[in-house]
């Protein structure tokens, strides 16, 4: 988390932070993946995070469980940015070669790309808003 408040701003440049975190592991994960592309054996991994952003932009979730102590399980509930992460999953039982292999070259390239874009997507308007964010600053808020 960059900055901490409860301005709308804010919270936009967090979820765009939390966005290129996400990606730049999503990329990690993909060279990995076709790094090994020729091991046999090896699992391909994917990384999960837009569904987690997602909940956190709608809040979505439902009711949150009450805590009295913060090591009580949480439950419920849409998650915080705060608490919100990538998550990295592999699939144990996906194989598509005899060798046990379940890389996929052409799937991991397309990945590789659509990232690429997400990422400089989300970069270009995390420019945009901290420029916006500079103007303000820099007029002392006056129109």
């Amino acid at each position: 988390m960059i900055f901490s408040g409860d301005n709308i701003t804010v919270k936009n440049i967090n979820l765009m932070d939390l966005g290129l975190q996400g990606s730049a592991l999503r990329h990690k994960v993909i060279a990995d993946n076709i790094a090994n592309v020729n091991t046999p054996g090896f699992k391909a991994s994917d990384v999960y995070f837009e569904n987690i952003l997602s909940g956190c932009i709608n809040k979505k979730g439902g009711l949150e469980g009450a805590r009295t102590d913060k090591r009580h399980i949480k439950f419920g509930g849409a998650p915080k940015v705060s608490e919100a992460g990538p998550v990295i999953k592999t699939d144990a039982s996906l194989v598509y070669r005899n060798d046990k292999n379940s890389v996929d070259i052409d799937l991991e390239m397309t990945k590789e790309s659509k990232n690429t874009l997400y990422y400089n997507g989300v970069t270009q308007r995390l420019t945009d808003e901290l420029r916006i964010l500079s103007f303000v600053i820099q007029s002392g808020g006056k129109p």
